[in-house]
């Protein structure tokens, strides 16, 4: 790890199967290379030991942030936010200390909550009573234990396990630990890397391996094709969709509904767009989105420019000059985020 920061690098994060299937064509078959992923941890810090991530779950949707396990008994990174069942724990010593509606599996007691809630409200009323929390699961045996249990196995069911992160701090949106089903993290998930051949995420321990080092380019967000201009990093939609869409979208990878602030950039626009297609900018009742003040405008020169009331904008074919039109309506985009400034929700 050291030598990649020397370089101003970092261990390779891999973020696609893209980069994933990159990768893979360009290393050694047989050799291992480190990679950049941190300890799996419960919610507690303690390391995973066993995990049951199913493979088809290659993408982690959701940043990997918090995981449920699903009505296939594989566990699922999923939005926090979501309502769901939740499982409490409480590790006790040996004795008969479980309360009388709880199950008890080797040295814990288990609670089966049939209310749904948010992770953050799973997690709190867990811990509302002391040495209780969200489910740490460390065996294969305590998976089965808990399958055989669920009282309503067509539903999800919130575990403790969170924040899935590279060295970083970042959550994954990939991973290709292995399948069909991890089972053990035989060396406590503490480090990881590629296997050769098959080229999945094995954890390890103290052994030595060959590395890749990684370094972000300025526009290396989560958006494939970015182009970089004048201190921005822009994406240009394949899809049309409808404005509060596209808004959703770029907010989705940290960015806005572009903005555009001179001539240089609508001309830079201009030579980047089909002219043949309409494309939402983020200005809506005269004012940007990202709240920066309107000091250009590619307006024209006639009454039709805002016969929609002037709420939702986009860049009409030829010249790309500025019309209002239905936000419901749908048209291709252009997201925008100023390098090293963060994106306006």
């Amino acid at each position: 790890m050291t030598q990649c920061e020397d370089l101003g690098m970092h261990l390779v994060f891999i973020e696609s199967r893209e980069e994933q299937n990159f990768l893979r064509s360009n290393l050694y078959y047989y050799n291992d290379y480190w990679i950049g992923i941190s300890p799996i941890t419960w919610l507690n810090g303690s390391t995973a030991t066993f995990t049951n991530i199913h493979y088809e779950y290659t993408e982690f949707t959701h940043g990997g942030q918090c995981f449920q396990v699903e009505w296939s008994f594989g566990w699922e990174d999923t939005d926090c936010s979501n309502m769901h069942y939740f499982i409490c724990e409480k590790h006790e010593e040996i004795g008969p200390d479980c309360g009388p509606s709880d199950l008890r599996f080797s040295h814990s007691c288990y609670v089966f909550h049939e209310t749904k809630s948010t992770f953050s409200s799973a997690k709190l009323s867990c811990e509302s009573v002391p040495g209780r929390h969200l489910v740490f699961i460390g065996s294969n045996e305590e998976q089965e234990f808990l399958e055989a249990n669920l009282p309503n196995d067509g539903e999800g069911y919130w575990i403790g396990l969170s924040s899935v992160t590279w060295l970083d701090g970042s959550g994954l949106t990939y991973n290709n630990f292995g399948g069909p089903y991890i089972s053990c993290f035989n060396n406590d998930g503490d480090k990881f890397r590629l296997v050769k051949g098959s080229r999945e995420w094995h954890d390890t321990w103290n052994d030595d391996f060959r590395f890749i080092c990684e370094r972000d380019l300025p526009c290396s967000g989560t958006l494939m094709n970015e182009v970089e201009q004048s201190g921005s990093c822009y994406f240009f939609s394949y899809y049309v969709r409808n404005f509060f869409y596209a808004d959703d979208f770029c907010k989705s990878h940290e960015m806005n509904l572009v903005s555009i602030g001179s001539q240089e950039e609508q001309d830079f626009l201009v030579t980047h767009l089909d002219d043949n297609e309409d494309y939402w900018i983020g200005l809506r009742g005269i004012s940007w989105l990202d709240g920066t003040s309107l000091v250009y405008n590619n307006f024209p020169y006639n009454v039709s420019a805002f016969d929609d009331e002037g709420r939702c904008f986009f860049m009409h074919p030829i010249d790309l000059p500025w019309y209002d039109e239905s936000c419901s309506a749908s048209s291709h985009y252009v997201c925008e985020k100023e390098i090293g400034k963060p994106y306006v929700l």
